[in-house]
């Protein structure tokens, strides 16, 4: 199933569609599908799969294709998926030198904790910076613009936030720093999510800074992404190592019989 440029173009502007296409073939043909695309492609379809396919696929693939597929993807949900795969499979994969350094510092943190989930890979503007230097750094960074901007100092210390509206329309010869407003919540990097789900106030922000014990600024962590979380932990979600070659071999077994029931359906109406 080698993908045309049709076929790479579809994926790109429809990923949700492509990846649903996928969830309905057996599981082997998904992976040897997976592992023909290119990179980019690869990371579109796992970041697309629900979590089951996505780690049933990254666990079948060789490492020389996992790694760089993890590599494109944010650093919370690659880390999240490599927690899921066997225990043997995290071990090959984070001894690896190719790993993101934004993964490996996700997969510090204790799955129930906030630091598992942050996004380390997230704009930040220097409060040393005025409005026009400010505008000239985000245009370098536009796929990782939120809708509030998080300023920190030389040190990587938390000063505030300033919304992006307000730099937009900002004089471009004002300093940042006069814009900048303290959080009324942030968030520590082991707080555990348990803990975080029974404050009602939570709800009306959207996203959050994840700061360490020093006040420096570690990630952030969108409020879609923490009830998200909250819900897999409260449900029965799959941890590190759950994910067994039996479980995968389980998986095969009820996509081979749903292809057999298909084909015997379509050689009885044939008939």
């Amino acid at each position: 199933m080698k993908p045309d440029k049709f076929t790479l173009h579809y994926m790109e502007s429809h990923p949700e569609d492509a990846a649903s296409s996928l969830e309905g073939i057996n599981h082997e043909d998904m992976c040897e599908f997976i592992a023909s695309l290119p990179v980019r492609h690869a990371a579109l379809v796992i970041q697309h799969l629900t979590p089951i396919s996505s780690t049933s696929a990254l666990a079948r693939l060789p490492l020389d294709i996992v790694i760089p597929i993890l590599s494109r993807l944010p650093a919370n949900q690659a880390s999240a998926l490599i927690r899921r795969l066997p225990a043997e499979k995290i071990s090959e994969i984070t001894s690896l030198p190719g790993l993101s350094g934004y993964i490996k510092r996700s997969l510090r943190y204790p799955p129930d904790t906030v630091g598992a989930i942050m996004d380390t890979d997230n704009l930040v503007l220097p409060v040393r910076f005025t409005i026009s230097e400010s505008r000239k750094h985000m245009k370098k960074h536009t796929a990782k613009i939120q809708n509030r901007i998080f300023v920190t100092d030389e040190q990587q210390q938390l000063k505030g936030f300033v919304e992006l509206k307000e730099i937009m329309f900002a004089n471009y010869k004002v300093a940042l720093s006069q814009l900048v407003r303290r959080p009324n919540i942030k968030l520590s990097v082991r707080d555990r999510l348990e803990a975080i789900a029974a404050d009602t106030v939570m709800q009306q922000t959207e996203i959050f800074p994840v700061v360490d014990h020093t006040n420096r600024l570690m990630g952030v962590v969108t409020n879609k992404d923490l009830q998200q979380a909250i819900a897999e932990l409260s449900g029965n979600t799959i941890t590190a190592g759950a994910v067994t070659n039996d479980f995968l071999e389980i998986l095969d077994v009820i996509g081979n019989t749903c292809s057999d029931l298909l084909s015997n359906k379509n050689d009885v109406n044939a008939g």
